[in-house]
């Protein structure tokens, strides 16, 4: 048997004494013609040459076939289970949430996707054409949810992951699939899963949002698109003339429930102001609304609270403010020499004369300075700030129509610094969530490609809150999105992995052990992370 010494000595090759050896033999036997003599020689080194190689040649070979074994149990298991039909039930918002206990064990993707009536939504969107169909709807969505968070979206790649699956098409097949009805599919099966998923646990009461039902957070972010897509989706314009392209997404999050229950998607050329209204077909009585400056109208302000739902904003400085007994216009920085902060009734716009209330609260002179020093050096040169502007920008303004007996001036500060909730939201979508890196294709590919890195945020964000809830209800911790979003991908593999091969409690232990020392949020003393904002709200009345 062929020990480790052997096998490193045969490797050496043949050495300096049987190589003398082999000469005197030929010499010996002069009777030996030279194509014997010749033969011989090639035989000996043959016969050492695999000698020196069969260790290696049956690790190698071991090792190949191990590989090609795995790999083929993998896939067949891949295949059996998305291939094997499942009961579904319809998950609905009337069921109790506290009947559902918490568990670690977070549904995958396949699990969401048959919480609602794919097929239905098929054949309603078109997508469906005849029945029966090689690319079914649940494949197609799944395929297209690991294509997008992989950033492998081709045709080519996206028909690999169908065969994956067990549906064996070409990438020709796959392309005539990338139509406007497969485009207005994925969106609706989008808008399914958010609805789905909004209604899974009960909100979280917080002690400043208990008299509202939705407290929904309302930004956008943009999208650098291929100079190709200009005319679907025109971007920024520049001195040179050049056409750009560029996507913006609208988002709205509920902070309550913590999910993402709104998207809207269209062309940079798209305002803010101008998708300000859209909250109008989200928003109900009792709901409040937190938004940037960017979304400051007036008229849709007004629609809000005749809806008899709340707005908190920032204020505009060149809006016109009115007393409301008087009907007077007020000088806001008048006022504010009088006295260094206020809350006051007031009606806004020359036009509207909408009744709010306005708080103002100074900050720090280093941040007053900054802030002047930035409006100063802005690139735009619109914006040309006067000196009661700059005077101005020593306070932070807010407008609302909640009353002071459910939010104090200090209250209404700490509750606009959550809005950046929604800003970290959108760092982890670009960041690692690929939405930033967008393929060169049509419309249509670009559309579905969109609209199922959206999917995978919706349902990541479910994931996580799920997570969250469980830290929480079991250690008093909470988890930073941002730690957990870089390892969602290696959570889901350990999921598929680890928890079909060990105990149920053992990997549950497993992963909490992992989500405690490395997903938590620090304790830092000069600046304050979510966990903490969320706590300090929950003491407030």
């Amino acid at each position: 048997m062929l020990n480790f010494k052997d096998a490193k000595h045969y490797l050496k090759g043949p050495t300096q004494t049987t190589s003398h050896a082999w000469k005197q033999g030929v010499e010996a036997n002069p009777s030996h013609s030279q194509p014997h003599r010749f033969s011989m020689i090639h035989l000996g080194s043959f016969g050492l040459w695999l000698h020196s190689h069969l260790f290696g040649i049956t690790l190698f070979l071991f090792l190949i076939t191990k590989i090609l074994l795995a790999f083929w149990i993998n896939l067949c298991h891949i295949t059996y289970r998305n291939s094997t039909k499942t009961p579904t039930r319809e998950v609905t918002c009337q069921e109790p949430a506290d009947a559902r206990p918490i568990s670690l064990h977070v549904k995958p993707v396949d699990r969401y996707l048959q919480q609602i009536e794919l097929d239905n939504i098929a054949r309603s969107s078109k997508f469906y054409q005849r029945t029966p169909q090689k690319i079914t709807a649940l494949a197609f969505v799944t395929a297209l949810c690991n294509a997008a968070y992989h950033n492998l979206f081709s045709y080519r790649k996206v028909a690999f992951l169908l065969g994956l699956l067990g549906v064996n098409v070409s990438k020709q097949a796959v392309s005539e699939r990338f139509n406007r009805y497969a485009v207005g599919f994925i969106k609706q099966v989008l808008f399914a899963i958010v609805g789905n998923i909004s209604g899974l646990h009960a909100e979280n009461k917080l002690g400043a949002f208990k008299s509202f039902n939705h407290v929904f957070l309302t930004d956008s972010t943009n999208v650098k698109l291929p100079p190709h897509l200009a005319d679907a989706y025109p971007g920024s314009k520049n001195q040179s003339g050049k056409k750009n392209a560029g996507l913006k997404i609208q988002a709205t999050f509920d902070i309550v429930r913590e999910r993402l229950v709104d998207f809207g998607i269209s062309a940079f050329t798209r305002t803010d102001q101008t998708a300000s209204k859209d909250i109008l077909d989200l928003v109900q009585p009792n709901d409040l609304i937190i938004r940037d400056l960017g979304y400051f109208v007036l008229p849709v302000f007004e629609k809000i609270s005749k809806i008899e739902a709340f707005f908190l904003s920032r204020f505009k400085l060149n809006v016109a403010i009115y007393c409301p007994k008087s009907g007077k216009r007020l000088n806001l920085l008048a006022l504010l020499k009088k006295q260094p902060s206020l809350d006051i009734n007031v009606l806004i716009g020359s036009e509207q004369r909408l009744p709010v209330r306005l708080v103002a609260i100074p900050v720090p002179k280093d941040i007053a300075n900054e802030r002047r020093r930035k409006a100063k050096n802005n690139r735009d040169r619109r914006c040309n700030p006067s000196k009661e502007t700059l005077k101005l920008l020593g306070w932070q303004l807010f407008v609302t129509n909640v009353s002071r007996n459910v939010w104090s001036p200090l209250t209404i500060c700490k509750i606009y610094a959550i809005r950046w909730r929604i800003e970290i939201i959108f760092k982890v979508w670009k960041s690692h969530l690929s939405l930033a890196s967008i393929p060169e294709g049509p419309e249509n590919q670009l559309d579905i490609y969109i609209y199922s890195q959206l999917l995978n945020a919706a349902i990541f964000h479910a994931f996580f809150d799920h997570l969250n809830r469980y830290m929480i209800a079991k250690h008093d911790r909470y988890i930073s999105i941002l730690k957990v979003a870089p390892l969602f991908d290696q959570i889901l593999n350990a999921m598929f992995l680890l928890g079909e091969c060990t105990d149920a409690a053992r990997f549950e232990h497993f992963l909490e052990k992992l989500l405690l020392r490395h997903c938590c949020y620090e304790k830092r003393k000069k600046r304050i992370n979510y966990a903490q904002q969320l706590q300090y709200l929950e003491c407030l009345a």
